[in-house]
């Protein structure tokens, strides 16, 4: 990695985290810049000002979340029911950083940018289903929604934190899966 992406990468990380800390309307520039020691004049030469920033490191945040999510799934698809038990406890790991970005998602100056970059998460949502297509050696249109499905279920239950509903939506994509797919236990 050339050294000037692997200095922005580590910005975006540093501003991501103290911005999930602090929330997107408790945090000024000032503040972002005392809270990570992150100079403006830094900021305004990776990023051009602080709106620019905000996106940027929101939108690294949701990448590098999203691979985990996948990559915990990736890890443990062979393992049905571990898989099942313990998807949540991996969500809860990153329930913080899913809700900081959605609130940059519904927020009044930042939401319409954020709603014009999802094809980027759903294209990088296509990459996964084709990756559990090769897994599971069905076809796109079998994984695809149920990729979706799960994606929607995760947000939802970092916003709300409603355990039952989840669960419920658990169970039922689990079944699905089961059904579609022909995994037993």
């Amino acid at each position: 990695m050339a050294q000037n992406q692997e200095i922005r990468l580590n910005l975006l990380d540093k501003c991501f985290n103290y911005l999930v800390k602090n929330g997107l309307e408790n945090t000024s520039l000032r503040d972002l810049c005392k809270g990570t020691g992150i100079s403006s004049g830094s900021i305004y030469y990776w990023f051009g000002g602080k709106d620019s920033l905000f996106l940027e490191a929101t939108q690294y945040g949701l990448s590098v979340v999203a691979d985990s999510i996948f990559e915990f799934i990736f890890e443990n698809i062979n393992k049905f029911d571990y898989f099942f038990e313990h998807f949540l406890e991996h969500i809860d790991a990153h329930r913080m950083s899913l809700r900081y970005i959605y609130q940059v998602a519904t927020s009044p100056i930042y939401g319409a940018f954020m709603n014009e970059n999802m094809l980027l998460l759903n294209d990088k949502y296509c990459q996964y289903s084709k990756r559990l297509c090769e897994e599971f050696g069905c076809d796109e249109e079998t994984i695809k929604p149920l990729v979706f499905l799960f994606a929607s279920m995760i947000s939802d239950y970092a916003v709300w934190g409603d355990l039952p509903v989840t669960k419920m939506q658990l169970d039922y994509l689990r079944t699905l899966l089961e059904k579609e797919l022909r995994i037993y236990k």
